[in-house]
């Protein structure tokens, strides 16, 4: 795995479980050829993680381990390119899980491009 994979998603402040950022799908260098919307799925879960990270309780210490469980929904609304894409997130915990909405948008043209919601746990 190259060392850029985990640098796809660029979360900035999340503030009463709401965030935004960066995904840069562009960022990965690996030797191993993986589609585009792979990547972004990638990222998404990385954004769901750091935002659940937020908001469940106790889970913000480097020692708790926070996981995607489950893809609620996902729905790619356009092409998804190797390029870089704007992001918002919002957390709800929910016990020791919690459920990120992220809404995907082209970084150039705002056009949303996926809608997703993914279920994060601590485990």
């Amino acid at each position: 795995m190259d060392s850029q994979f985990l640098n796809i998603c660029q979360l900035g402040t999340v503030e009463e479980g709401k965030g935004s950022g960066l995904l840069k799908l562009n960022n990965y260098q690996g030797g191993m050829s993986v589609k585009p919307l792979f990547l972004a799925l990638e990222g998404i879960h990385q954004v769901a993680v750091r935002a659940g990270k937020k908001v469940i309780e106790g889970a913000s210490s480097r020692d708790v381990r926070v996981l995607p469980v489950n893809i609620n929904q996902f729905t790619e609304l356009a092409d998804v390119e190797l390029k870089e894409y704007e992001f918002a997130c919002e957390a709800a915990a929910f016990g020791p899980s919690a459920r990120v909405t992220i809404s995907v948008n082209d970084a150039m043209s705002a056009e949303q491009v996926i809608d997703a919601q993914i279920t994060v746990a601590r485990v």
